[in-house]
This record gives structure tokens, sequence and C-alpha cells, in this order.
């Protein structure tokens, strides 16, 4: 057992996300700005730099674990790959979406990534950091603000220690932040002066989380912030906006008499929107009239005989993928009008800087619709 005085001479962060994951480190004594690691597995290049590593796993027939990450879907034998499980970490957890996963599946997927992204770690700070056993490794971890219940934290601790985060005794892990949080830390680091009140709305691919704080204290060195709101997390985020695509694909299909099951017809709509690049036609979306629909052929083998001599194709408009987004941007919005206004009834400040973080708040739209209407 380590002595209260025990300090790390390595901290590394791990930002755990629906759609990605991304992991940055400092090092003593300079405990220098901190460093993405981009260097991860089934990069196709050596050239090849990325922040995030994907958020996934994949399964072989014997659901055996056969990849993670970047790594999934480049088998050579038949898989199943797993992503978008985070929200499903919490046993609490409803949406309106029907063949989502169960939490003890999620908590497996979770462990599994979690295992995987552990070793790979430890190989590449092994690599690249001197005397990277004998280091006091301290790993933080932030929680949704969504989480509510007091016995999810401790859930989420022992699932990391069954991966492997505390195998040695100088290794230690600690789940200190709210998302919410952590995202306000991280943009107060910005040219911020002392007395500022910011909002800061991370959006990311499963949540929104809206702070409202005030810079007490600001340097390099030390920033002190003082919570004006209660943080809210809010179940809006990009991967709402690909499940309402995918709903609208399998209408479309059924009413084509597609071929296959519920299933069937939730994985074929799946496969057609990462085919036709639907991630980068909904991250290049900015609302403008020359945006182009997203159109998609059917493969002609899931569909009935009398349909395949003419190619069958759907069309996702442009005005359909904005109803999709603005659904977003309103919940959003009407959050941040509340959180606002409860402030002024308690104290009466003016939030000098909205901070738009995570990957739908890097949207050009959001951006465009939240400047326009805040």
């Amino acid at each position: 057992m380590a002595s209260s005085s025990w300090k790390p001479t390595v901290v590394v962060g791990i930002d755990f996300g629906m759609t990605c994951t991304a992991v940055a480190y400092s090092i003593a004594p300079e405990w220098a700005r901190p460093l993405c690691v981009q260097s991860w597995p089934g990069q196709h290049h050596r050239s090849q730099l990325a922040n995030k590593v994907a958020t996934q796993v994949s399964y072989d027939e014997s659901d055996r674990l056969t990849a993670w990450g970047l790594q999934c879907g480049f088998e050579e034998i038949a898989t199943t790959i797993e992503r978008e499980f985070k929200l499903y970490l919490d046993p609490g957890f409803r949406d309106a979406f029907a063949g989502l996963p169960e939490h003890h599946n999620a908590v497996r997927w979770y462990k599994d990534y979690m295992t995987s992204l552990h070793d790979h770690l430890d190989a590449f700070f092994s690599r690249t950091v001197p005397d990277w056993t004998q280091r006091d490794v301290e790993y933080l971890f932030s929680t949704p603000t969504t989480w509510t219940s007091p016995h999810l934290n401790p859930m989420l601790h022992s699932w990391l220690v069954e991966a492997g985060f505390v195998n040695y005794d100088n290794r230690r892990l600690r789940i200190a932040q709210t998302e919410a949080e952590a995202a306000a830390v991280y943009a107060a680091k910005s040219s911020f002066s002392a007395g500022d009140v910011i909002m800061v709305v991370d959006a990311g691919g499963a949540t929104t989380d809206i702070n409202i704080l005030e810079i007490k204290e600001h340097s390099w060195e030390r920033t002190q912030l003082v919570a004006l709101n209660k943080a809210e997390g809010i179940n809006v985020g990009s991967t709402q906006i690909d499940s309402h695509a995918k709903h609208l694909i399998k209408q479309r299909l059924r009413s084509l008499n597609a071929l296959g099951d519920d299933d069937e017809i939730h994985w074929l709509a799946e496969d057609m929107l990462k085919e036709n690049n639907f991630e980068g036609m909904k991250c290049a979306f900015d609302g403008s009239r020359t945006q182009m629909s997203t159109i998609m052929t059917v493969p002609m083998g899931t569909l009935p005989p009398a349909l395949r001599n003419t190619p069958q194709r759907i069309t996702i408009t442009a005005h359909e993928l904005r109803t999709f987004f603005d659904q977003q941007i309103d919940t959003m919005l009407n959050c941040i009008f509340a959180q606002m206004s409860e402030l002024l009834r308690e104290k009466p400040v003016t939030v000098k800087y909205i901070v738009l973080s995570g990957g739908l708040g890097s949207s050009k739209y959001v951006r465009s619709r939240l400047a326009f209407q805040i």
C-alpha cells in the first residue's frame, strides 16, 4: 500500500467518448503542456497521426475479441463491430431507439476496449518514456455529466481495475471530474482573464455538457474556476443524428420490401451510411442552399427479384439532414437559455464568452445557428 505522500511522475488523461477516445499525458518534473497520443494500431501509414482512436471493438463468430479501435473492419475473418455503447454503461439509461445494447453487453465491450487501450498505452509509453515501468503513473478519467447515481463511479472504477490500469504498485487511477468540468478546465486555459464568466458547451457524440464558470485566477501554472451553475448533461450529440438517419433509411428499405429481418435491415442501413461516407457529409454540413442531398444505391441482392432490374436509390435530402441537426440544436438552445435564466435569477452577471467544444460543437452549422440565436 503506498503512503499518503505518493505523487505521480506521469499523469495520463483518458477521454472516453461515444465515437472516439483521446489520450494526453504530461511528465514530471517539467509538467509541460500535455501531449496527445497519436500512434494507434490499425493506422495504415506510418506518417498518419491521429489525436483520437475510434471507440469500437469487434468479435468473431465465436464471440471472441478480434480487434479494437482503428483495426476494426480490416480483419480477414467475419466480425461484428460494436460501437456507440457509452451511454448504456449506465443501467438506468433509456432512449427511444430500438435494438440497442443491454447494460451487461455494454460493460463487456467497455472492459474489452479499455483492456486493449491499456495494453497499447503500456507498450507505447515503454518505448517513449524513459524508465516507464519504474514511474509513478496516475491515470485520470472523467464521467459523463448525465450520470447521477452515486453507484456508477465505483462501478466504473472496478471495470478499469479489471482492465489493468492498476496492475502494478506504482499505478493509480482517479475518477476526478465530470466531462463538463474537464471541458471547462480545458477551455479556461485559453486567452481569458480573471473575472470573466464563460459558458462551456461541450457537444460531443453522445451528450452535451453545459457549464457556466467564473475565472477567479488565470495563468498557465494555475487556473482557479468557480462553478456558477450545476453542470448539466443532456442527451444531445452527433450520434443522435446518425440514429435519425438510420431510422429514415430503414423506413425506406421496408417500403421497398428489402429482404431480411429487423436486425438485418438495421445493419444494412448502417452499412449504406458508412459506404456512402455519411459521416463526412454530416461533418461538412453547413446548412447552405448549395448543400447536396445524400443519395445511396440499395444493394441489388437485398431487394425482391421484381426490383432488381432497375437500380433502387434512397435519398436523405439536405432539408431532412437539417431537420436532424435542428432537433439537436433546439434542445441545446433550450438548455442554454434555461441555464442563463436560472443564473440571472440568482446572480446578476454577464456571460462574456460561450465556448463550443466537442465533435458536434465543431460543426459549422451548429456554430452558425448558435451565433445567430444567442
